[in-house]
């Protein structure tokens, strides 16, 4: 929908609803894991930090060249790893570093990441402080194959990194501490169970949980591996037509 007077320079040119799709001219954005905000650094037009928070319902208002189309190109550059060139680097900084975060409401509903037993981003300390899912996306421009890596903001204690170890280092650093591994009636805990163990151990000695964008790779068979095919099928789908834009 578009609506407002030509002549006065300002329109409402974006209709929002961000719970189930969103609708620009001919962009469609199917909900699956809800949108709170995109900060965009270093892309075409927008060379500071900039951040736009979206509602349930939401319109996007600006001049030409204000930089409206430019939020609905981050978002497909960040959902569907849409072609990239060097000129999309903002002319102004001398930075190469493009980079795009989104902020999503955590979803309720259990995620499996590995083990086949279910587990949740709040368990798994994969939320910020506030409870939000906070993912960082940067390309660097300045390569001849720009490629793009994937950060998630989240917690980690400075002794022991849970969330990333595997069944032989929990069991280890169960061993260290002094942490049964056994039930009573023999069964061996379980690698969840086991990282609450270690979690309650290291909290009980004072250790702290610390917030950090860290780095999911592309390959491999890791746990944090595992976690990005995770997300990628809790993205939202975006579809981008460029009749209506350069």
């Amino acid at each position: 929908m578009v609506y407002g007077n030509e002549d006065s320079g300002e329109r409402i040119v974006t209709l929002l609803r961000l719970t189930n799709y969103l609708v620009y001219k001919s962009f469609v954005l199917i909900k699956i894991m809800k949108i709170l905000s995109i900060t965009i650094t270093n892309f075409r037009g927008i060379s500071d930090a900039t951040t736009v928070s979206f509602n349930d319902f939401c319109c996007i208002v600006g001049k030409n060249d204000a930089g409206k189309s430019t939020i609905l190109k981050a978002l497909d550059l960040f959902l569907n790893e849409s072609a990239i060139r060097k000129e999309d680097k903002n002319i102004h900084t001398q930075n190469d570093i493009i980079t795009i975060e989104l902020v999503f409401e955590t979803p309720k509903t259990p995620i499996i990441v590995d083990d086949a037993i279910e587990t949740t981003f709040k368990e798994e300390k994969l939320v910020d402080r506030d409870g939000y899912i906070r993912i960082k996306k940067e390309w660097d421009t300045s390569v001849g194959k720009i490629k793009s890596k994937t950060f998630i903001y989240r917690g980690k204690y400075d002794a022991f990194d849970i969330f990333k170890s595997t069944e032989r280092e929990l069991t280890k650093k169960c061993s260290e501490l002094g942490i049964e591994t056994k039930k009573g009636n023999g069964e061996i805990y379980n690698n969840k169970e086991k990282r609450v163990k270690i979690e309650q151990h290291l909290v009980a000695n004072g250790h702290v949980l610390e917030y950090v964008f860290d780095e999911l790779p592309s390959t491999g068979q890791t746990r944090a591996k595992k976690l990005l095919d995770v997300l990628r099928t809790l993205m939202p789908s975006f579809e981008y037509f460029k009749a209506d834009s350069s």
